[in-house]
């Protein structure tokens, strides 16, 4: 695809037109991304799916990853992208950061917040008013740091508690839970959704967040 800059200066002279020179330029790029879209919906090992507002308000929605080219299936999607994500990597920028993983003096629980471990297995456990209430509880939690060890210790008990879940109960994983605590850390980070929590432990040693 060729650049604005190295196009439109060339269609402006040639035409005399900088209006004219523009429209040409965006309607040319128009059909290159359609183009690269095609390519890349031709070439994707996933097959999309249509979603309908049914879909949505049945919760059918945990089953499907939003992608670039479409809603496709989450267990297929993750197990490809599981083989190239370098989990040790993206471990290693979790425990950097300075409060992702953190500990509150107070029991959350007496403030009518629910651990991670009652509310992780359901698809809609709570109503959207009381999920902000108690989120809005642990984002106004004072933060206080812990070393990587315990950092690491907290992730990792996560993942365990959520894979032998799964395990015991005989269920199916629909998508990786490694993955799903790093895009919990990318939002967290970058601020977009401010009632992302992170994760917090409190003085009763149990484990708020996500």
């Amino acid at each position: 695809m060729l650049g604005k800059y190295s196009v439109l200066p060339v269609l402006t002279l040639k035409l005399n037109c900088k209006y004219l020179a523009e429209e040409i330029y965006f309607m040319y790029l128009k059909q290159e991304q359609e183009n690269t879209f095609k390519f890349y919906k031709e070439i994707s090992p996933f097959q999309t799916v249509n979603i309908d507002d049914k879909d949505l308000q049945q919760g059918k929605m945990v089953k499907f990853v939003k992608t670039k080219v479409g809603f496709v299936q989450c267990k297929p999607f993750w197990n490809y992208m599981n083989k190239y994500r370098d989990y040790t990597s993206s471990l290693i920028k979790m425990v950097s950061h300075p409060d992702f993983v953190s500990y509150v003096d107070n029991d959350l629980q007496s403030l009518g917040c629910l651990p991670f471990e009652e509310t992780s297995f359901l698809s809609y456990p709570i109503t959207d008013e009381e999920y902000h209430r108690q989120n809005e509880i642990i984002i106004n939690q004072e933060r206080h740091k812990l070393n990587i060890h315990e950092k690491i210790n907290i992730l990792n008990y996560v993942i365990n508690y959520i894979h032998n879940y799964y395990k015991k109960n005989n269920l199916e994983e629909t998508y990786g839970i490694e993955e799903v605590i790093y895009n919990h850390y990318l939002r967290y980070k970058q601020l977009n959704d401010l009632f992302v929590t992170g994760f917090v432990v409190d003085n009763q040693n149990f484990i708020y967040g996500m």
